[in-house]
């Protein structure tokens, strides 16, 4: 896993920069401080995948450091998730954990990371 993960961030760091990130390695390799090397952006990666009792706060702090530094992300996210609420509160329903599976902007940006592009328009 370590050697594949290794191998995308090769290739990205060699491909030209993307405007708005498309995922996390993105966001990650496009740190304004370039402070993160290749092992730790890896090391972060793998956090993401493999949830555990430890790594929740620090995704939790990642998510709210990167969202920050890309507000056009943000609000789509807020855009997405307040649309749901709005049109589930208007035909008087409740929101529900499987109510997260129609929101794929917030899929893509969630701790369950997947390496499909992120649309943000």
């Amino acid at each position: 896993m370590v050697m594949l993960i290794q191998r995308t961030i090769q290739e990205k760091r060699m491909s030209e920069p993307r405007c708005p990130p498309r995922d996390v390695v993105d966001v990650l390799l496009n740190d304004s401080n370039d402070q993160l090397t290749d092992g730790l952006i890896s090391d972060n990666m793998i956090d993401l995948m493999i949830p555990a009792e430890d790594s929740v706060p620090v995704l939790l702090t990642l998510a709210a450091k990167y969202l920050s530094d890309c507000p056009l992300a943000l609000q789509q996210l807020e855009e997405e998730n307040m649309h749901l609420k709005k049109s589930k509160s208007l035909r008087g329903e409740t929101l529900q954990w499987t109510d997260y599976l129609s929101l794929s902007f917030t899929q893509d940006v969630s701790p369950t990371v997947k390496t499909d592009d992120i649309d943000v328009q």
